[in-house]
C-alpha cells in the first residue's frame, strides 16, 4: 500500500459552481507538481459523470479523479470560506459544500481504504469542527497518519 504522507490543509474562497473551485484545485495541484497535465479536466468530467457532494457536516466533497493523473500520492483538505454549489451523489439535487478532499493516489486499491478512513472523518462532527478550526493544518496530518 502506497504511503501518502503529503496532506495539505487549504482554506480558499469557494462560492459559485464547483467548477471553479475544482479547476482551483486542479490547477493548483499540476502547479505544486502533485499531478500531471489533464487532471483539472479529469476532476470536472468525473464530476459532472459521477457527482461528489454529500449533504453532511455543512456540505461535504470528496473529488478525485483517474490514478493516471497522480504524480504524488496527496489528500488535500479543503476549507470552503463560502458554500459552493456540488450535485449530490445520493440525490440529485444540488447542495453547499464547505469542505472538499480531493484525492491524489496511484494506487486503486489504497483510493478504496483513503476514501473509506474520509467518509469515518465526515460522519463525525467533532473530527470536522477541528478541520475547521484553527488547528485545522496540524490536525490533518493526524487523521492520515
Amino acid at each position: 500500500m502506497e504511503n501518502i504522507t503529503d496532506v495539505r490543509l487549504l482554506h480558499i474562497k469557494g462560492d459559485g459552481y464547483y467548477t471553479d473551485v475544482l479547476k482551483e484545485l486542479g490547477d493548483y495541484s499540476i502547479k505544486e507538481g502533485l499531478a500531471f497535465e489533464g487532471l483539472t479536466d479529469a476532476l470536472l468530467k468525473r464530476e459532472d459523470e459521477y457527482p461528489t457532494g454529500l449533504d453532511v457536516n455543512g456540505g461535504v466533497a470528496i473529488a478525485h479523479a483517474d490514478i493516471v493523473y497522480t504524480k504524488k500520492p496527496t489528500i488535500l483538505v479543503v476549507n470552503l470560506q463560502e458554500p459552493t454549489i456540488f450535485r449530490s451523489m445520493v440525490e440529485k439535487k444540488e447542495i453547499n459544500v464547505r469542505t472538499i478532499f480531493l484525492l491524489l493516489v496511484k494506487e486503486a486499491e489504497n483510493q478504496v481504504k483513503v476514501l473509506e478512513n474520509i467518509v469515518g472523518i465526515i460522519q463525525d462532527e467533532e473530527k470536522m469542527a477541528k478541520i475547521k478550526g484553527t488547528e485545522g493544518k496540524r490536525y490533518v496530518k493526524e487523521l492520515f497518519a
